[in-house]
This record gives C-alpha cells, sequence and structure tokens, in this order.
C-alpha cells in the first residue's frame, strides 16, 4: 500500500497544474459521493424497514380506519400517505356535514361517493410523490459525479499527453528518449486512475440506492391501492355486519 501512494505522489508531483486541479477536484468529488451515498443509504434502509413494518401492520388491521388515531407521519413515508389519506377523508365528511368523530370506532359516518374516495386517493397520491422527491434528493449530484468523474480523468489525461508532446516539439528536432516522456505520460495517466476510482465505487452506491428508492416507490404506490380497496369495504355507521 505505501509504495502505491508513493507511486501516486511521484506521479501527482509530475503532473502539470491542469492535472494536478483535476485530481483535487475528483478528490472533492469522491468525499461528495461518499458522504451522499452514506446518508442515502442509511435513510433508504430505514424508510424501506419502515414501510415493511406499517405495512405488516395495515395488512393485519380489519379496518383501516383504526390506524387513524395511531399515525405518526414522521415514522415512514407509508404512514404520511396514510395521515393525508385520513386528513383529506376528515375534511371531505366535514365539507358533506357528517360527523368524522365515529372514524375513531372504525365505522364511516355516511357512505362514500366515488368523487370523494377519488379525491382522498388524490390527497395520499400527492404525499407519495412528496415523498418521493425527498428521497431523491442529492441523488442528481450523486449521478452527476458518477457520470462526470471518468470524463474529467480522461480530459486530464488528453491534457497531459498533449502537453508532453507539445513540449517535445519546442525542442526543435532534437532526439527525444523514454525519459523525457515517462514523467508527464505517467502524470496524465494518474487523472483517469483518479477519475476511475471515484466513477467505480459511485456506480455501486448509487444503484443500489436507485434500486431500494425503487422498491420503496413500489410500496408506497401497492399502499395507496389497498388502502383505497380497503376504505370502499368499512362499514357505515348503523350497518349491521353479516
Amino acid at each position: 500500500m505505501g509504495e502505491i501512494l508513493g507511486i501516486l505522489k511521484d506521479a501527482f508531483f509530475q503532473s502539470d497544474i491542469i492535472g494536478r486541479l483535476i485530481v483535487i477536484a475528483l478528490g472533492v468529488a469522491s468525499v461528495i459521493a461518499w458522504s451522499i451515498m452514506l446518508y442515502k443509504g442509511l435513510q433508504v434502509f430505514s424508510l424501506r424497514a419502515a414501510c415493511q413494518k406499517f405495512n405488516r401492520e395495515f395488512v393485519g388491521t380489519n379496518s383501516v380506519l383504526a390506524l387513524g388515531i395511531r399515525l405518526n407521519p414522521e415514522e415512514g413515508p407509508l404512514q404520511a400517505i396514510c395521515d393525508a389519506g385520513f386528513k383529506s377523508l376528515k375534511e371531505t365528511l366535514s365539507a358533506g356535514g357528517g360527523d368524522d368523530r365515529s372514524l375513531m370506532f372504525g365505522e364511516l359516518p355516511r357512505q362514500l361517493t366515488d368523487a370523494e374516495i377519488e379525491k382522498v386517493r388524490t390527497s395520499m397520491t400527492c404525499c407519495l410523490n412528496v415523498q418521493r422527491m425527498q428521497m431523491m434528493d442529492q441523488m442528481v449530484i450523486l449521478s452527476t459525479i458518477v457520470s462526470l468523474s471518468p470524463f474529467c480523468g480522461l480530459f486530464g489525461t488528453v491534457w497531459g499527453v498533449m502537453m508532453t508532446f507539445v513540449q517535445l516539439a519546442a525542442q526543435q528536432g532534437k532526439k527525444a528518449d523514454l525519459g523525457q516522456l515517462a514523467p508527464g505520460v505517467s502524470g496524465a495517466l494518474l487523472t483517469t486512475v483518479v477519475g476511475l476510482m471515484v466513477a467505480i465505487p459511485s456506480v455501486f452506491g448509487n444503484n443500489i440506492i436507485l434500486n431500494m428508492i425503487d422498491k420503496i416507490c413500489a410500496d408506497m404506490d401497492m399502499f395507496v391501492e389497498m388502502f383505497i380497496a380497503k376504505l370502499r369495504l368499512e362499514r357505515v355507521k348503523g350497518q349491521q355486519e353479516g
């Protein structure tokens, strides 16, 4: 490891100012990429676990209305979506002159119309989109680093090789040897190496996080549909079961 670091150090100091700036910029990009991957990775894994936990509770309940009295929107995206649905349901019942207090007992005060159910669905879908945008926050930065870092490294290499040959051409026909080419070329190739070192782990992290976000979004989409389906079957106050 020490030998490798020594080689990289020598190549860095053999680079020109442009090559050094590119290496430093790629180093900063690597720090940003790892910070985003760690933060977003922990966030999405936590959200995924919260979704699975609440989904098990939701599937196991007989009445979705009973969930409304113990919701905490801060505990996960499904709870936030469910809370948005209940708020819309209460507003709808209040606007129609109904009494929403029966919701605490797992009953609807009256049968909901299709338009009212669609209003609840719309509120939940809007909350779903907000949750999706929050999860995608900062991912564009990581995707940009993934895309640009190899190109920055390639640019540094092409620039370094070009400047090496420009310096050789300035010697006005004197015979060039490997000792003159090696320092410039090694310094030029360093930017490509650093660019790949930034891009490769960032690609893995970006894909894993995006895959987890897709799974959470699928959970949210299915939850909205299951919630609406159960809401249509909820018992109306005074209605006899059986």
